[in-house]
């Protein structure tokens, strides 16, 4: 079935994707399991397997490749932050949340793969790799004045009013390592991928240790403002 092709397809880049630009997958096997989650949600990660809403294949008036290619791209990126390298999933959510979402979007969504082609034919909303790529920088652009007062190492319970979750622990999050990168520079940037996956592989990392490991790598003062922008 179209389901079956495009998730063997997805996990398939993605394993390939993540375990060459940062580290060796965990795990002996991977197992993903279709659920009917409802509209709107994209699945729900564990150590070695994968809960993929196949809602709009099985239950809905239309196939939607595109979401659920991002949820299995974002839940499998799980596996390298949160199933590898752990964190404390109230406090520090953006440190697996921020992560992955780096590798749903850029590593695996930058990448020119057979399931971006099969994607391209099968789906006519899926944008094409320029498009991505405007819709990326327009994001990045706009983050200063969206996030202001805002830090991604902040739990629910010390929320600003009006703030709910996802916003920072996702999206601000992931401005915030596209800021890392474009100051530090996509070679140096993926060193630092790899460096802090080895490092803390199997361990438990805070937001203090991805800021020294950072610093490691460009402790410029434009870094620095960069830091205290985002990280309380």
């Amino acid at each position: 079935s179209g389901y079956r092709k495009l998730v063997k397809l997805v996990s398939t880049d993605c394993l390939n994707l993540y375990t060459d630009q940062i580290g060796k997958y965990p795990y002996n096997e991977l197992d993903i399991a279709p659920c009917l989650f409802g509209f709107g949600f994209g699945g729900m990660e564990y150590p070695g397997l994968i809960m993929a809403n196949a809602t709009s294949f099985f239950d809905g008036a239309f196939s939607d490749a595109w979401s659920l290619s991002d949820g299995i791209s974002h839940e499998i990126g799980h596996q390298w932050f949160y199933g590898a390298v752990g964190n404390r999933e109230y406090k520090e959510a953006w440190l697996d949340e921020s992560f992955t979402t780096y590798l749903e979007r850029d590593i695996y969504g930058m990448a020119l793969t057979d399931s971006y082609q099969y994607l391209r034919k099968v789906d006519s909303l899926f944008p094409d790799m320029e498009t991505k790529v405007k819709s990326r920088d327009e994001l990045i652009a706009y983050a200063r004045s969206d996030y202001q007062k805002l830090f991604v190492n902040v739990p629910p319970d010390k929320y600003l009013k009006d703030q709910f979750y996802g916003d920072t622990e996702y999206e601000e999050g992931y401005v915030f390592l596209q800021e890392v990168r474009i100051r530090m520079g996509d070679d140096a940037f993926r060193k630092f991928l790899k460096e802090y996956y080895q490092t803390y592989r199997m361990k438990k990392a805070t937001t203090q240790d991805v800021v020294r490991l950072i610093r490691k790598y460009d402790g410029s003062d434009e870094m620095n403002e960069i830091i205290r922008f985002y990280v309380k």
